[in-house]
């Protein structure tokens, strides 16, 4: 029986309806419908990569554009829902949320950029796909695609610029900034850490390590590196014998309950600093010197920009390269690294209570079902997202994908259950 909660069900009347939804329930198979889902996530992963090294320059002019890919991701989600109006029906979950995304992404309030508003339909649809596969497909397109590119780099292809300072030397490995490579290699430690959970072994362990000790060595990008490395060193220490002997069932709680409210913590932090800038507390200086004067910027952001409900225009002067080679900004550098307070000065406050409570509903369900790696990598994440703000968009963030599991609803033995099963 259907319950209630169903606004768009199958036809139980009628031998003509009836035949026209076999034939859209045939059509419109899983096969079918997961082909083009995971089609349009890999372009867009892939795209997204691409776009932010030199080899995007070669795309210019081809058929192979944001244009192109838009349009598969769009064709992609009418066929994903079309396949769940046509064999599990649609709740009035679905057509509210899919409602708030079109309205926030193309309407007059929309604040929305491409690359937000493709990668946040694909999300949704998510909801109707094994989300560790599909952090396993988007993961191996991110690694190919960054792999293309370092190689291109390599190969001199493409340019492998170099930023030299007074005490340090930052490759870019055939990206348009230094510190583009680390942060996809710290995306990928993650999602091998998430995806392999318990199953991580030593040797995994080891290769994560050597990986981003070298992308240090060449990009010296200290976030990307430390995170990513402290994630390792806690998966593995707490297998070791001894400390399983200590007894530290109460410290690993504790840090349950860290991760549970990490994206909360976070968000606060962000905000205290704007907030208490002027009063000279020793701690906050030094907690903007240990982020690299990431606070600073952020306080400065607000002095300057102020803050709205739905965002505004904001001219940011960054200093990252074009495809071409050469530095689009020629005004004072003004860009804000922590994701939380870009967005609050871009997309306004109602975006970062979305952002955050969607991120918060991830970790709390992770918490509720035991799932203690996913809860760790979160953690990260968000401690992360103090550090950057590219975090927002997917081919940066592929852990945003497990936002679609906030959907989901599993049996007693783990099986995905159909919404006729959950009523």
């Amino acid at each position: 029986m259907v319950g209630r909660s169903m606004i768009i069900t199958r036809s139980e009347e009628g031998p003509l309806l009836n035949e026209l939804y076999h034939d859209a329930q045939r059509l419109l198979s899983a096969r079918v419908t997961s082909i083009f889902y995971y089609v349009a996530c890999v372009l867009q992963v892939a795209y997204g990569v691409l776009g932010t090294s030199y080899l995007f320059s070669f795309l210019d002019g081809t058929i192979f554009n944001d244009v192109l890919v838009g349009r598969i991701v769009v064709l992609a989600v009418v066929v994903c829902e079309l396949g769940v109006l046509a064999n599990k029906g649609y709740e009035r979950r679905d057509a509210y949320a899919l409602l708030a995304l079109i309205v926030m992404g193309t309407g007059p309030l929309s604040r929305m950029s491409t690359p937000m508003l493709y990668p946040a339909l694909l999300i949704f649809c998510g909801r109707s796909f094994d989300v560790r596969r599909t952090v396993t497909v988007c993961t191996c397109a991110l690694a190919a695609a960054v792999t293309a590119v370092m190689v291109c780099g390599g190969i001199d292809v493409v340019d492998d610029t170099v930023f030299v300072t007074s005490w340090r030397i930052r490759h870019c490995l055939g990206f348009t900034f230094c510190l583009f490579p680390s942060m996809y290699l710290f995306m990928i430690t993650c999602c091998v850490c998430y995806l392999r959970n318990d199953a991580l072994t030593l040797v995994e362990g080891v290769l994560l390590l050597v990986a981003n000790v070298l992308m240090f060595v060449l990009t010296r990008s200290e976030t990307s590196f430390g995170l990513p490395v402290l994630l390792l060193v806690t998966i593995f220490v707490q297998r070791l014998p001894v400390v399983k002997r200590l007894n530290l069932g109460w410290f690993w709680k504790t840090i349950s309950w860290s991760m549970l409210i990490a994206f909360v913590v976070s968000v606060i932090l962000t905000l205290l600093y704007g907030a208490l800038h002027d009063t000279g507390l020793g701690w906050l200086d030094g907690l903007n010197a240990a982020t690299r004067g990431r606070f600073s910027y952020a306080y400065e952001g607000i002095k300057e920009f102020g803050v709205t409900a739905l965002g505004q225009y904001v001219p940011w002067q960054g200093a990252g390269l074009s495809p071409y080679g050469y530095n689009p900004h020629i005004a004072k550098y003004n860009y804000v690294d922590n994701m939380f307070m870009h967005v609050l000065l871009e997309q306004g406050w109602i975006y970062v209570l979305g952002y955050v409570a969607l991120c918060t509903g991830v970790t709390r369900k992770a918490f509720r079902e035991h799932e203690y790696m996913t809860l760790l990598v979160m953690g990260v994440m968000a401690a992360y997202c103090v550090f950057n703000d590219l975090t927002m968009y997917l081919h940066y963030n592929l852990l945003l994908f497990l936002i679609s599991g906030l959907y989901v609803r599993t049996s007693h033995n783990g099986n995905v259950l159909s919404r006729a099963e959950e009523s």
